[in-house]
């Protein structure tokens, strides 16, 4: 997971862009007499921000476009701004979608830089949270696997929030909270899950466990990582078998603490948990294998 920049973008000016490009002037206006109603709307979300509390903000209705949210525009009102008249438009809209866009170096945020960014999310779904469509604070750079594992879920309660990259606390970024475990057999696997340090908040531990879950991670980083494993063992039974074992965790650790990668994203947490193994680090991968897995080097 990674921490990303605030998007320095004006609420108002930002709503303002995506109404200008509207065109029809009756719309225009329509959608600018309820501009106060959005500025409102976005200082009850700076609120819930300061607490990464936003399960207390309110909820449109499922499946009814035409429920009316903020003043007298309408939930399809709201979505078509984003739609119609960000993503859809060349214009000043458009250049603020994009900026969002490259703002992580085409690397997603939410899956520890698994996968490539090709699109936005928005944190609070905008088919529950209409109000906050085109609100630059609510927008992501997100893969696209990303974006359709997440799908519309709905913070309903504190344990279950994703990591904000904008507004969470650096532990999330900073400390380590996913683990692997290796699983003997031939070939070896390894699997993923979310571990929190036992020195976190109830809260903060379950909200990543609840990130880990929401985004499909287990699984995604499990794919990702067998092909890598693969790697790793035939180059320890070639090039690398001439290292002792210290220095090969030494080359292991290497790899685990490579700045470029996220902490708790797929390759790092692989190399990581090689190297704390000291079965796998002292294996002579070249022997014959033994029942469930490799031999030992004596």
């Amino acid at each position: 997971m990674r921490k990303l920049a605030l998007p320095n973008y004006d609420p108002a000016a930002t709503f303002r862009a995506c109404v200008a490009e509207i065109g029809d002037a009756a719309s225009v206006d329509h959608y600018m007499s309820n501009e106060p109603y959005f500025l409102d709307a976005v200082q009850r979300f700076d609120a819930e921000s300061s607490s990464c509390s936003w399960y207390n903000l309110p909820r449109s209705l499922h499946g009814v476009p035409e429920q009316i949210v903020l003043g007298s525009l309408t939930k399809k009102e709201l979505v078509d701004l984003y739609s119609d008249y960000m993503v859809a438009q060349k214009g000043a809209s458009r250049d603020i979608y994009d900026e969002i866009l490259i703002s992580s170096d085409e690397i997603c945020p939410f899956c520890g830089g698994l996968g490539q960014v090709k699109t936005l999310d928005h944190f609070l779904p905008k088919a529950r949270y209409p109000s906050y469509s085109v609100l630059p604070a609510n927008l992501f750079p997100c893969c696209r696997d990303c974006n359709t594992d997440k799908r519309a879920s709905v913070p309903d309660q504190a344990t279950k929030v994703s990591v904000n990259p904008y507004f969470d606390a650096p532990q999330f970024f900073t400390e380590r909270w996913v683990v692997a475990d290796l699983v003997g057999g031939t070939p070896l696997s390894i699997t993923f899950r979310a571990a929190p340090p036992a020195h976190w908040t109830p809260i903060d531990k379950a909200r990543a466990i609840s990130h880990f879950e929401n985004y499909g991670l287990a699984k995604r980083f499990s794919l990702q990582a067998s092909g890598e494993l693969g790697k790793v063992v035939n180059a320890r039974k070639g090039e690398l078998n001439v290292l002792p074992a210290q220095n090969y965790r030494n080359h292991l650790l290497d790899q685990a603490n490579s700045e470029g990668l996220d902490l708790n994203g797929w390759s790092r947490t692989l190399y990581q948990t090689l190297a704390d193994s000291a079965w796998f680090v002292g294996n002579d991968f070249r022997l014959p294998l033994l029942a469930g897995g490799y031999c030992v080097s004596p």
